[in-house]
């Protein structure tokens, strides 16, 4: 999970990929038998069409509630 937020905060695509056949992946990487894939990741810069707004600070106020909502 920190590698995915991490490529996100610089602006690089990242993606959890968990479904794939374990022996192909496996044969590909040229794994060691004792090793199972369990996840990959996928990280490129994404073709971007529009500015990408950057998440902002959030108010304090807004996210501390003391005896209320």
């Amino acid at each position: 999970m920190l590698i995915l937020l991490t490529a996100i905060n610089e602006r690089i695509g990242a993606g959890f990929v968990g479904a794939f056949e374990d022996g192909k992946v496996s044969e590909i990487l040229k794994l060691p038998r004792y090793f199972k894939p369990i996840g990959i990741i996928t990280l490129g810069y994404p073709k971007e069409t529009e500015p990408v707004e950057r998440f902002g600070w959030i108010p304090i106020d807004d996210l501390i509630h003391y005896e209320r909502w």
